[in-house]
């Protein structure tokens, strides 16, 4: 059963976020940002969201493209349509669908759905992870100005993909390291990304970090990025999306 929501249609057409509670937890944070997703069109990417340090795309991506190194915090399919519709350059994600059969069925439409629509947003597919072939991100990685959001906290169902331990926010953490090694795959650099919702302006702040290249180890890359994103997710820990206390072990003990 379909249920309307009369609020929806308002807030896109006046760029109005989503209600959100002062005290809003974790829980209100997913809850604001599942509802963000029907208000996407290209005036909210471009009214909703600041960027600071859109010109390290440009500079970085003259000759290659570039992989964005993020986790998931605050709106972040967000984050690659503000880049498209105010920054010019092509971007979209690696989204995975493995984690989607596992999910009960509504659930799972309704992330099926956010990929759709966040696909109209950017105006280009995405990429799915373990169906799309790397030789295809790595033909759209090579050419100059293509952007491809990769999230660094991802555990596939049945992927048995190596976890190795990393330092972030004075916890050790256990991480895969494959959006590295695509970089290092395609010869791009690594930059950190990440948004941040600020509740009193009602306006997301989306931050990019200093590009790291892929000459280093996926480890090292690795490292670097979640280095650089520790200070702006210290301040807000309830717009994390996952529980990352879940990673402070490897999900495939030896």
């Amino acid at each position: 059963m379909n249920v309307v929501h009369p609020w929806r249609w308002l807030n896109k057409l006046l760029v109005i976020p989503p209600h959100l509670p002062g005290d809003y937890d974790t829980s209100g944070y997913a809850h604001f940002m599942r509802e963000e997703t029907f208000l996407f069109t290209p005036k909210y990417a471009r009214q909703s969201v600041v960027i600071h340090g859109g010109h390290i795309l440009n500079e970085t991506t003259k000759r290659r493209g570039a992989i964005l190194a993020s986790v998931h915090y605050g709106s972040f399919f967000l984050s690659s349509g503000a880049i498209v519709h105010q920054l010019k350059l092509p971007c979209t994600d690696i989204v995975t669908s493995r984690n989607l059969t596992a999910l009960p069925a509504e659930e799972g439409a309704f992330w099926r759905g956010v990929h759709q629509r966040s696909a109209r947003l950017y105006g280009q597919p995405l990429f799915h992870a373990g169906i799309t072939p790397p030789r295809e991100m790595v033909r759209y990685l090579s050419k100059p100005k293509n952007l491809l959001l990769a999230m660094l906290d991802v555990r596939e169902s049945g992927n048995i993909a190596k976890e190795s331990p990393f330092s972030f926010l004075q916890k050790q953490i256990y991480l895969q390291t494959g959006p590295a090694r695509l970089a290092r795959l395609a010869g791009v650099p690594f930059v950190p990304m990440c948004i941040r919702y600020e509740p009193e302006e009602r306006r997301h702040h989306l931050y990019l970090g200093l590009p790291i290249s892929s000459e280093n180890s996926p480890i090292e890359m690795t490292q670097q990025a979640i280095a650089q994103l520790e200070r702006y997710v210290a301040g807000q820990p309830r717009q994390f999306f996952h529980d990352m206390s879940l990673f402070q072990e490897p999900l495939h003990q030896s």
